[in-house]
């Protein structure tokens, strides 16, 4: 009934300030489209009647929406929230195969000594070891990381800890 009392009221202005009046213009840009749209698809075309239920009801839509949304929070099954599952063997195996790759790549950075974790730092073009699910880059000049999270073998972490480490060994020297 809102609805309707708005396209009344909207209707009664457009013939008080005339059809090139910002009021009718608006109008008209919200409702041609619409009806173009279902002239043009004429395939479609016996959907048209229901359009006038659609803009009746739409404020009602957003309130349904909402309240179906509260009422239904423990539901998981629909929206975006994760729901935790059972991972199958081949998911462990993945997740193995990757956890010994990043080994792999630490002995290796290791091996190459001290320049090797310190140039590990600089990520030259490479993708591995990134903190970031949606990485975009221009070159190695800009760059945009989104939905970051923190990963656990970072270097920049370790080296962190391995300075503490000498700090702690450097101030037990020094006091012997």
């Amino acid at each position: 009934m809102l609805m309707l009392a708005v396209y009344v009221g909207l209707l009664v202005q457009i013939s008080h300030e005339g059809i090139l009046s910002p009021t009718a213009l608006s109008a008209a840009s919200f409702f041609f489209p619409l009806l173009l749209a279902g002239i043009l698809h004429m395939e479609e075309a016996y959907y048209m009647p229901y359009m006038i239920v659609y803009l009746i009801t739409i404020p009602s839509m957003y309130i349904l929406l909402v309240i179906y949304s509260l009422f239904n929070l423990f539901n998981v099954s629909w929206g975006t929230r994760e729901v935790k599952e059972k991972k199958t063997a081949a998911e462990m195996a993945k997740e193995a195969q990757e956890e010994a790759e990043l080994a792999a790549a630490e002995a290796k950075r290791k091996k190459d000594g001290i320049m090797g974790t310190l140039m590990g730092q600089f990520k030259f073009g490479e993708s591995e070891g990134e903190t970031g699910s949606i990485d975009f880059s221009l070159g190695n000049v800009l760059r945009c990381m989104c939905f970051t999270h923190e990963d656990p073998h970072e270097p920049k972490k370790q080296l962190v800890n391995i300075s503490n480490s000498l700090q702690e060994v450097f101030q037990k020297v020094v006091k012997n």
